[in-house]
């Protein structure tokens, strides 16, 4: 798999970067002709296959992170572990972001219109890269060695 061979920084930050232009051009989509419909199916194509450089990686991200700090901590988590409450967390917040996103862009296509509302998602997209650079991973200031028999996962804080 990618993220085990470079680390989910890189890999999420690819998937945001290269999500953006496409939703940006989306806003040329303007009225319903052949043209129109196939610059739509493409651009969505692209997009969705940006997107699942985003979701894996982090999924891995948070595997990273309870055994980094179960290593730490043995027991901390108690018998069962965290794996169950962090990705019930995860799946939480991928809900609410799955509720609020299409209420949130309704209401600036109504507000402002279609070519605003994927104007924002591009930036937002591109600008969410920013965090995912410095903060995946581990702070982007830190160096992190791989497992020590390289059969594993690299880039483990």
């Amino acid at each position: 798999m990618l993220c085990d061979k470079y680390g989910p920084r890189w890999l999420t930050a690819f998937g945001l970067i290269f999500t953006a232009p496409s939703l940006v051009l989306l806003r040329f989509v303007t009225h319903d002709a052949t043209n129109q419909v196939v610059l739509l199916c493409a651009l969505l194509a692209l997009i969705g296959f940006s997107l699942g450089f985003v979701t894996p990686p982090l999924s891995a991200e948070l595997t990273f992170i309870v055994e980094k700090i179960e290593a730490e901590n043995a027991g901390i988590f108690g018998e069962g572990g965290a794996y169950g409450q962090v990705f019930a967390l995860f799946t939480c917040a991928l809900a609410f972001a799955t509720m609020s996103g299409p209420l949130v862009s309704g209401f600036l296509a109504t507000k402002f219109g279609w070519g605003f509302m994927f104007m924002i998602l591009g930036v937002f997209s591109a600008v969410s890269a920013i965090p995912v650079l410095a903060f995946t991973g581990g702070l982007v200031t830190k160096r992190f060695l791989p497992i020590s028999d390289g059969s594993d996962m690299v880039g483990v804080p």
